[in-house]
């Protein structure tokens, strides 16, 4: 699931302070390498709503090694 704090507003290329609430039901393909989109919705000044288009990548042998790796030293402490 994407966070606010990952979702960057610009204007003219300068990052602008938008308020904006993310549409928890509107996920679509968030799970699995690939594709996904949200919807979010301006508050406060900001009105309107935007769909985001974001990419899900595979995740590679160092994420799978750091979650495996304490069970692996407790394995080879003995």
């Amino acid at each position: 699931m994407v966070t606010p704090d990952e979702i960057v507003w610009t204007r003219a290329g300068k990052p602008v302070d938008v308020e904006f609430e993310i549409d928890e039901d509107s996920y679509i393909n968030n799970i699995d390498k690939g594709s996904a989109k949200v919807t979010v919705y301006g508050t406060g000044e900001w009105g309107g709503s935007k769909e985001i288009k974001y990419s899900i990548g595979p995740r590679g042998f160092l994420w799978w090694w750091r979650q495996c790796r304490p069970d692996f030293r407790r394995l080879t402490d003995s």
